[in-house]
């Protein structure tokens, strides 16, 4: 599950933010990263919900701002499920 998860939260990041996601760092801030702002961070937040039938809570949101955390909190919402 980890590595399927890990792919699919990949291939979302991808498709909001238009990015070669093989090419960031997944621990380096997104917040340099010109494609990644509020907006793009809030569309990648409601489809993560939408896919994985989770809900994040303000603090998750402003906490994911590198692609592992993004994972580590999803998983941590599914695990709670």
């Amino acid at each position: 599950m980890k590595d399927k998860l890990r792919e699919e939260l990949k291939k979302l990041i991808l498709e909001v933010m238009n990015l070669d996601i093989d090419k960031i760092d997944n621990n380096k801030n997104l917040s340099g990263v010109d494609e990644w702002d509020s907006f793009n961070n809030l569309m990648l937040v409601s489809r993560v919900e939408d896919q994985f039938h989770v809900k994040f809570s303000v603090k998750d949101i402003q906490h994911v701002d590198t692609i592992n955390k993004i994972i580590d909190v999803t998983k941590k919402k599914i695990s709670e499920k």
